[in-house]
């Protein structure tokens, strides 16, 4: 016997002489505990499939991942480091066909991660489970049915869609310039001063600033068309006109942020890449006046460059993408009713089965698809 166990013996001991129905509780906790992570890992639906011995059991090896701020990354390394597994048994069998090199694994105890175009459109897409007339994969129970109730969201976009024609989002140009402006003369006195200063906070409030913007002339963004939407015969509650305000705000500015940031990330560590920006920006204006959202929409390697971006870091992956399953098949697996889906984009989009070069930025990829051409 090792000093260790003498010691917790000696605990043991000591609490049941002063509890005993303390020492019986503690034991039947842990007897509990013991059989459901024994369920989890050996009699669970999603057994079979490959993951960490921790996911199986328990949140802690997610709760871990997130709070290192590395959960794609890890999701990532789990895909490329499980081989093939045999699938998962349904009530009616086991279903014939192997999901190739790391297609599925298990990160939680109820949850899978797929990393497949195939199962992206699966999970995500309205259908049936297996002809059973339900829809598959819901987002009830999720984060995102959580945040904003379906029926007032179908609303809403009724209300909010034509904030978002280009003849609407034309409207809203000039507003954004003088933003944009104030925001390129802060930086350049930062610039002067020799200051450093984090870019993404400041993106963060110049995007905070426009999508919250107060002026005179309402009526041509989508704050004014939610305040607006009795007026067109769509009645929301106070509560469903601001949750579902608070959530485009915070969408809108998150995905918004992410995208330019990264779009700076991945050009600031290339300078070949961000010359051949300049010279592409330097020949189509001559002054900042030029710069509209229909001439931008015109420069190729620009829109390339935020396109690799995204492509590297989605703005639209994490938690609040996950799934509901009702029982349904995915890439020929069956996942069970209750089973939380995944569908891990960083994981595709950094794919060799999808994409050349997959870990390099190439803005070029997204124009440049000629004779001799790498893409």
């Amino acid at each position: 016997m090792n000093w260790q166990t003498e010691i917790r013996q000696t605990a043991y001991a000591a609490l049941a002489q002063r509890d005993p129905g303390l020492s019986l509780l503690l034991g039947i906790t842990a007897s509990i505990t013991l059989a459901l992570c024994c369920y989890s890992y050996f009699l669970h639906p999603l057994a079979n499939v490959p993951g960490p011995k921790l996911a199986a059991v328990s949140p802690l090896w997610m709760m871990r991942s997130l709070h290192g701020k590395h959960l794609n990354r890890d999701i990532k390394r789990l895909h490329d480091h499980y081989g093939e597994f045999l699938p998962l048994c349904a009530s009616a069998g086991v279903v014939a066909n192997r999901v190739v090199l790391g297609d599925i694994v298990r990160v939680g105890p109820n949850t899978v991660s797929f990393a497949t175009t195939v199962a992206l459109t699966a999970v995500h897409n309205a259908g049936s489970a297996g002809g059973s007339g339900k829809e598959a994969f819901t987002k009830k129970g999720t984060i995102e049915w959580l945040l904003v109730e379906p029926q007032a969201h179908e609303k809403l976009r009724k209300a909010v869609q034509p904030a978002f024609t280009i003849r609407e989002l034309r409207k809203q140009e000039a507003i954004q310039q003088n933003w944009i402006t104030a925001y390129h003369e802060r930086l350049d006195f930062a610039a002067k001063e020799g200051a450093e200063i984090n870019i993404t906070e400041h993106i963060s409030q110049l995007t905070w600033d426009m999508l919250t913007l107060q002026r005179t002339d309402r009526g041509h963004d989508f704050l004014s068309a939610i305040v607006g939407t009795e007026r067109k015969g769509i009645h929301l509650t106070q509560d469903e006109l601001q949750s579902n305000a608070a959530m485009l705000v915070m969408v809108g500015q998150d995905a918004t942020v992410t995208c330019l940031s990264s779009t700076l990330y991945f050009l600031l560590r290339d300078p070949r890449q961000m010359a051949r920006l300049r010279d592409e920006l330097s020949a189509a204006f001559a002054r900042e006046g030029d710069i509209t959202g229909e001439a931008i929409a015109r420069r190729p390697f620009l829109n390339g460059a935020i396109s690799e971006a995204m492509r590297l870091i989605s703005p639209a992956n994490g938690t609040g993408m996950h799934r509901q399953s009702q029982g349904g098949y995915v890439e020929g697996v069956w996942v069970p009713t209750g089973v939380t889906m995944a569908v891990d984009q960083y994981t595709i989009q950094r794919s060799p089965k999808y994409w050349k070069h997959p870990e390099e930025y190439r803005p070029e990829r997204w124009f440049d698809r000629g004779p001799g051409s790498d893409f």
